[in-house]
Parts: C-alpha cells; structure tokens; sequence
C-alpha cells in the first residue's frame, strides 16, 4: 500500500490480511480477494502481477529472511 487508512479491509481466500503503508506483499491473486474501503481516505495500492520465476523465488526469500 502506498497510503490506506484503518476502515479498509482486504481479504485473501476468505482470511483478512492487514496491509500497512510502506509494506511490500507478495499475494497469490489467482484466489478469490477482496477489499472494501469504508473510510473517507482513498487507498492507493501498487499491484504488479507477474510469473514467480526462480530469480522472484529468492528475492521474495531473502526479503522474508530479514523480516
């Protein structure tokens, strides 16, 4: 999320995932998502969707790693 506010929800397969700003977030999109805005701030997220290649695979594992 680039800016939200705390009446947005986001849901991934039904679990609510609580996405911060400044946060980078690698969701399986292909499962039934969805998100509702019940504040007065927009959200403004950027999504790129892309193939998980070997070369994503251990960029999103090292980003895990210094978590």
């Amino acid at each position: 999320p680039i800016s939200t506010n705390p009446a947005v929800g986001f849901w991934l397969d039904g679990i609510p995932v609580d996405l911060r700003e400044g946060e980078c977030w690698y969701l399986n999109l292909n499962l039934k998502h969805r998100a509702e805005n019940e504040g007065e701030a927009p959200r403004v997220h950027l999504v790129i969707d892309c193939v998980v290649d070997a070369w994503a695979q251990a960029l999103l594992q090292a980003a895990d790693l210094d978590a």
